[in-house]
């Protein structure tokens, strides 16, 4: 493989996308077989670590009565975590298989677009769709050795919802079509400095009975001779395959309620984020007790201590505004009402159709690799009123802003 690489390399000195077999193929896997045997590899290294290091600790912890070092037993707690994550892959892969992205075009083009079709080994049924999402993501390392560590930072994301599929009528296959428009100014692939990469990943996923079906591919995007700064879209095919989606349908799974009024307005109600705060509060807690322990022991030095005492306030409050913050938009006759903040202590802005500007929607924050949203408005006089934030799907939140400028425009 690695002199066939070097061959294509040679091959092809100015086309970097033709620099791998299955990208001068076109021909791209799902990463999902290398995903399940890496959470393999990962869920047995720790294991076979934590589980020893915990039970010689035990008859210590016995013995000395010290329960300080109770904290050991998060390490196989995360054990069962990481079996339970690679046993899930593992039914995902024999139940779907790897899916394959077929390129139209060759590779995906900044100031241009990316076209293709996700082939499937099975036929995928789904009653909401398949989801199909683009990101480009800046991977990058820091440290070295034994305490190097790798992260993902988003820099773009798009997404699609297809209601139909291109072979409906086959029951051995589906076969999704992908077509999306690439910012001009986005960051091309780029793999020589590993500390410091930027990849583009193509997603689709469909909510299935049982186990959801997900698959993932690495793909080549680059600027060519192509690229133009005014590219525009021709998204008519794509749009047949988008099929009518009811906003209640679109909505169904995000928890947010959608409202019809009588006189032809609409309302929108983002609730708390309920049971989704929970993650953050354990965290908070295991947090809490890692401070405690610092405090109770003489040897770490006072700035740690101090640093890690700092945070804490922050996770809690994190938490808190999960817990209690909800925000309510109301577009009724000729005016707009949003309300929002912490139950008790809400604030509300009532404003004239006349008074907006422009209501948009503005990348706010990132957490397990989404990019999460919020919808502002702006006023006439520049003023920006946040109508609901922390919303992870950009399908919801631009159906919701165009449901709203249709109350607003009486259509």
């Amino acid at each position: 493989m690695l002199n066939q690489n070097i061959n294509l390399q040679e091959q092809n000195p100015d086309k970097p996308w033709l620099h791998k077999p299955e990208w001068a193929a076109g021909k791209i896997k799902s990463s999902n077989k290398k995903s399940t045997y890496f959470a393999l590899f990962f869920a047995l290294f720790w294991n076979l670590i934590s589980w020893p290091i915990t039970i010689l600790f035990v008859p210590k912890i016995l013995k000395e009565k010290n329960y300080t070092f109770l904290f050991v037993f998060i390490f196989p707690l995360v054990g069962i975590g990481l079996v339970i994550w690679t046993v899930v892959l593992f039914i995902r892969l024999i139940k779907y298989g790897e899916s394959v992205f077929i390129m139209k075009s060759n590779p995906g083009v900044t100031g241009g677009a990316l076209k293709g079709i996700i082939v499937t080994k099975v036929n995928v049924k789904s009653e909401n769709g398949f989801k199909v999402e683009l990101n480009c993501i800046n991977r990058y390392s820091s440290g070295t050795g034994k305490n190097r560590t790798t992260a993902e930072r988003i820099l773009w994301q798009d997404e699609y919802l297809i209601k139909h599929e291109v072979f409906e009528d086959d029951p051995t296959q589906s076969a999704i079509p992908v077509l999306f428009k690439i910012p001009f100014d986005a960051k091309e692939t780029n793999e020589e400095n590993p500390r410091d990469a930027i990849i583009w990943k193509l997603k689709i996923s469909a909510d299935v009975p049982g186990i959801d079906y997900k698959a993932y591919f690495e793909i080549p995007v680059f600027r060519t001779e192509e690229s133009r700064k005014d590219f525009e879209i021709d998204s008519s095919s794509l749009n047949k395959s988008m099929g009518k989606i009811s906003g209640d349908s679109l909505l169904e799974s995000s928890g947010i309620i959608s409202e019809k009024l009588m006189n032809g307005g609409v309302r929108f109600i983002f609730p708390t984020a309920g049971k989704k705060a929970i993650p953050l509060f354990l965290f908070s807690l295991v947090w809490s007790g890692v401070v405690v322990l610092l405090w109770i022991m003489e040897s770490p030095p006072m700035m740690i201590k101090i640093i890690f005492t700092a945070i804490l306030p922050f996770l809690f409050y994190g938490f808190l505004d999960r817990l209690l913050y909800k925000s309510e938009v109301t577009v009724s006759n000729d005016s707009i009402s949003i309300m929002n903040g912490w139950m008790g202590f809400r604030s509300v802005h009532n404003l004239l159709f006349s008074d907006i500007e422009e209501i948009k929607l503005e990348d706010a924050t990132q957490s397990d690799k989404r990019i999460f949203s919020s919808i502002t408005l702006i006023t006439n006089s520049g003023k920006k009123i946040t109508i609901a934030r922390r919303i992870n799907d950009r399908l919801h939140a631009r159906h919701i802003i165009e449901e709203i400028k249709k109350a607003i425009s009486g259509v």
